[in-house]
């Protein structure tokens, strides 16, 4: 049986656009950024500290500099609260009062508890934040806040963005806590357990100058 012109061309023009969406596959590398403020070399008891995440709906790529519109993607973030002790380290969720402000917030687990904020867009300003507070209980305490990646891939995989046929891969993207500007390895000259502390790959030494801030509560 003889096929028309039309159905050849339409079987053609379907296996072209296939392969063009399976052949282009990218990796990139979105810088994410966490503004965290008042900044201050230590803090006192009922102090807040404010914890920010806004990004706009095109990212660069940091392996070419390429703009990406990656629309409202939900990037899911967790937060990990460690107190530093001298020979080891725990978690310290229970000694701070979290403060809503903009999103929703989880706080996920017992043993190991993350706080999960949740992404509000901003359709006006092309952005999507969140924001939550953080009032510190207890005196005497050296913290950490660690930011990692959540959701049940951990970034990984295969990711589609609007007005592009490509698969992306933004495992390699990483945090930058105010600009990263962090004495790190003072902080682990004095803590030694630091480098051990968190779990999975939300495990300190994964972090750097990157997705930590070192918080004394006097």
């Amino acid at each position: 049986m003889r096929l028309s012109f039309q159905a050849i061309l339409l079987f053609m023009v379907t296996l072209f656009s296939y392969r063009c969406v399976n052949d282009c596959s990218k990796a990139v590398q979105f810088e994410m950024p966490i503004n965290i403020f008042p900044y201050k070399t230590s803090y006192n008891v009922y102090d807040t500290l404010w914890v920010e995440f806004s990004i706009p709906t095109i990212l660069e790529d940091k392996l070419t500099l390429e703009q990406i519109h990656v629309g409202f993607h939900n990037f899911q973030v967790k937060m990990n609260i460690i107190e530093l002790l001298d020979l080891f380290w725990m978690y310290s969720t229970h000694n701070v009062q979290i403060i809503n402000s903009i999103g929703g917030i989880q706080i996920i687990g017992n043993t190991y508890p993350e706080i999960v904020p949740q992404l509000v867009n901003f359709e006006s300003e092309n952005v999507q934040k969140w924001k939550f507070g953080i009032l510190f209980l207890e005196p005497n305490k050296n913290l950490v806040l660690l930011f990692g990646k959540r959701d049940p891939r951990g970034w990984s995989g295969e990711f589609f963005f609007p007005e592009s046929n490509c698969i992306y891969g933004i495992n390699s993207s990483y945090f930058l806590t105010n600009g990263g500007d962090i004495d790190y390895e003072y902080y682990v000259n004095k803590f030694p357990w630091f480098k051990e502390s968190g779990n999975g790959p939300n495990v300190a030494e994964n972090h750097r100058m990157t997705g930590a801030y070192f918080i004394e509560v006097n």
